[in-house]
């Protein structure tokens, strides 16, 4: 993965990836009743955990090849000698699915107001607390985010994995309360209601049948070309009820992909 520093320009995430063709749809399924909500910070099932957080893109992700923690939204990240300091430099220019801009306002309301707070699933608090103290955070311009740790926390880069939430959508809810919180994107929402950060958008969700996504044509991401991904025009997830039913759609070439 490299970065695109050309003056004037966004700084895009470029793959090192072959340059591939544009088109089509990737088919794979879910097994079960499908999700059971779109918020990724109400998630507390496996299947809403990847239908949700697929819209969504965090700091870092982990490199395919190498395993390693490499930025994402962040186009780099420093830590302090002692290990206790993660300072977090975002990519500028970069835009949610709506058109604004994504800055560290973004990742302080996401972090401070909604996973630290413990509002909707608070597992990814919990398991940020180091000896029962959360870390720190601190904006430090609009483009630079900090967390502070009261000594070497391992995990903590990995979970800053965690997706950022568009706060000019969110904070309204948020000062609503938990009870508005557990129903916000839920899965009778709009999807023209969804704002996003990741390669792809919800496009419809029919329950019990498919949950189909579309392109974001403001996602951050280039390839060797310079041209703008996903390649993918729709991402297809088909929910199948149990294993059987997967199986034989898989064999009937239906679906893409089985595991």
């Amino acid at each position: 993965l490299g970065l695109i520093t050309q003056i004037g320009l966004p700084n895009y995430l470029q793959s090192q990836a072959p340059v591939g063709d544009y088109g089509g749809a990737f088919v794979s399924s879910t097994i079960g009743e499908g999700p059971k909500t779109f918020n990724p910070y109400n998630s507390k099932d496996a299947t809403s955990s990847t239908m949700s957080e697929l819209m969504f893109d965090g700091l870092v992700t982990t490199d395919a090849k190498t395993g390693e923690v490499i930025p994402k939204l962040a186009k780099s990240f420093d830590i302090s000698p002692d290990g206790k300091t993660y300072t977090f430099h975002l990519r500028k220019g970069i835009k949610w699915s709506d058109g604004r801009p994504i800055t560290a306002d973004d990742v302080y309301f996401t972090w401070k107001d909604i996973i630290f707070s413990g509002i909707g699933n608070p597992s990814t608090r919990d398991s940020l607390l180091i000896d029962g103290k959360l870390p720190e955070i601190k904006k430090l311009d609009n483009y630079t985010i900090r967390f502070i740790t009261t000594k070497p926390f391992a995990p903590l880069l990995r979970i800053l994995s965690a997706p950022i939430a568009p706060k000019h959508v969110f904070v309204s809810i948020v000062k609503k309360g938990p009870k508005a919180f557990e129903s916000f994107w839920g899965t009778t929402t709009n999807p023209k209601d969804f704002v996003v950060s990741g390669a792809f958008k919800l496009k419809e969700y029919l329950p019990a049948q498919r949950v189909v996504y579309e392109r974001n044509p403001n996602y951050y991401a280039i390839n060797l070309n310079g041209e703008k991904l996903p390649y993918l025009d729709k991402v297809i997830y088909l929910i199948v009820g149990d294993l059987n039913n997967e199986i034989l759609k898989f064999e009937a070439k239906e679906l893409d992909t089985i595991s």
